[in-house]
């Protein structure tokens, strides 16, 4: 992990709906790769390290636009 800033923190407070914007993308993603490996697209079991590490990933950017979210609300 670097100690740069994320591109969500460093421009979601000058465009508040980016962070609402990019949460609902992220979730959307995150279903879709749920629904493989429920499914077992996964092929093996790197590829299904894979997807689970990428909806991992996905959750924590999530939690970032709450963040932020909640940042521009004053909460």
């Amino acid at each position: 992990m670097t100690d740069r800033p994320s591109a969500i923190r460093l421009f979601a407070p000058e465009h508040p709906a980016l962070a609402r914007t990019v949460r609902g993308k992220l979730e959307k993603r995150r279903a879709e790769l749920a629904a493989q490996v429920a499914d077992g697209f996964a092929n093996d079991w790197a590829n299904y390290r894979e997807r689970v590490g990428a909806i991992k990933g996905i959750d924590e950017a999530i939690q970032f636009c709450i963040e932020i979210e909640n940042n521009l609300n004053g909460d």
